[in-house]
């Protein structure tokens, strides 16, 4: 129904917790930000980098090359689970409208993931989206650590797909991860990005 209002503009916060990632985090904040994200621009969405009480956090080099539409912060308390930083920075630090919570800093974002949340958002209120969660590798990461799988086996295949360039190579170099194993059309265990 239309009662005559302008609609209202999405805006989205992603925040994305961080645990001890020195390594991992920066790729995540990278594909979650423009130019990497496709369709968008800065003033669609912010990304709140979200530190749960990392006992090695990133250093100062890496906070001063966020851009401006990204910030981070320290959660105040202290919890092994990530739900109570999450939602603290969605309480008191976004801004948005619609919310991206992203409960792994590990991860790295497909390259419409915001511009197509964004687009289903605008379809209605009652809406709940989310990913399928992925590993890189031939396997799932439980199963693949046990055949010598490991950080600088991931770090050459990241390197060899130049993923930041062709994000399609990532579907290339992964598999579904345990808990999206049924696949695009069935119900999944959990979700990495809702």
């Amino acid at each position: 129904m239309n009662n005559g209002k302008a609609p209202e503009k999405l805006f989205l916060s992603v925040i994305i917790c961080i645990y001890n990632m020195a390594r991992e985090a920066p790729r995540t904040i990278l594909s979650a930000l423009p130019p990497y994200q496709k369709n968008v621009t800065a003033s669609d969405y912010e990304v709140i980098v979200v530190d749960n009480g990392s006992t090695e956090p990133p250093g100062l080099d890496f906070i001063k090359r966020l851009p401006v539409m990204a910030r981070y912060v320290r959660y105040p308390g202290h919890s092994v689970s990530p739900v109570f930083a999450l939602n603290w920075a969605a309480l008191h630090i976004a801004s948005g409208n619609r919310i991206m919570f992203c409960i792994d800093g590990a991860r790295i974002f497909s390259d419409h993931l915001v511009a197509e949340s964004l687009r289903y958002a605008s379809l209605g209120q009652d809406f709940f989206i989310y990913t399928l969660g992925w590993h890189l590798g031939k396997d799932v990461h439980t199963n693949a650590a046990r055949t010598g799988y490991n950080q600088q086996a991931e770090d050459e295949l990241l390197d060899r797909s130049a993923w930041y360039d062709r994000p399609g190579n990532l579907f290339s170099i992964s598999v579904l991860a345990g808990s999206s194993r049924p696949g695009f059309f069935a119900p999944i265990a959990e979700s990495n990005a809702f």
